[in-house]
């Protein structure tokens, strides 16, 4: 088994990228573990990487050190290899995957991350992509879409993000003309301010 960490040098603002690649070294260069560190360079370069390592056919767990957007990434590119596992390391603006564990605590810590144990969890997928906690349509999807207009704000935090975004979408033109099917035959029409597909209970940082 192998043991990749991708970390996501834009995640969080890069406040704990550095103490993360630390940790990983100083937890697993003295041990009998096939290891890996991979700073992501640019979006669409994870997918690359983890596409070119599992045509290797080796049995790897990819280690996602970022936010929801990281980990988003890393799903969506180990879709369709077998002998693939992922995991997370928080250090995003939200993480809020790990919030629907009682124990996320345990996510920062190298050692229980390598020695953990595989559990499968549902994925949505909308269209050819596969959202891990939620997935938005609206006015919620396009306050998360508008929030890396605020990250680059010295001392706002990633909820303190989320909420300026959604300061700047409320003055724009509210609500979105959907069919919602359900169960494939009860049909909502009209316009609605957002929906959410949850698969967890918690997004936008809190």
């Amino acid at each position: 088994m192998k043991h990749i960490f991708i970390i996501n040098p834009a995640a969080g603002k890069g406040k704990l990228q550095e103490n993360i690649e630390k940790s990983i070294h100083h937890e697993l260069k003295t041990k009998k573990i096939d290891y890996e560190v991979y700073i992501s360079k640019s979006k669409g370069d994870i997918k690359n990487f983890i596409t070119n390592k599992c045509e290797d056919n080796v049995q790897s767990v990819f280690y996602g050190c970022g936010g929801d957007g990281t980990l988003h990434e890393v799903v969506n590119a180990c879709i369709g290899f077998e002998n693939t596992y992922i995991g997370v390391i928080p250090c995003g603006s939200g993480n809020d995957f790990v919030k629907n564990f009682d124990n996320h605590d345990y996510f920062y810590n190298i050692d229980s991350q390598v020695n953990g144990e595989v559990i499968n969890l549902d994925l949505i997928r909308a269209k050819d992509k596969y959202a891990v906690s939620v997935c938005n349509i609206g006015f919620d999807a396009d306050a998360a879409f508008s929030m890396h207009k605020f990250k680059k704000i010295p001392f706002i935090t990633g909820s303190g993000c989320y909420i300026m975004s959604v300061i700047y979408n409320l003055s724009k033109k509210l609500g979105k003309k959907l069919d919602v099917i359900i169960d494939n035959n009860e049909v909502l029409k009209g316009s609605f301010l957002l929906g959410v597909v949850a698969n967890g209970h918690s997004y936008g940082g809190g």
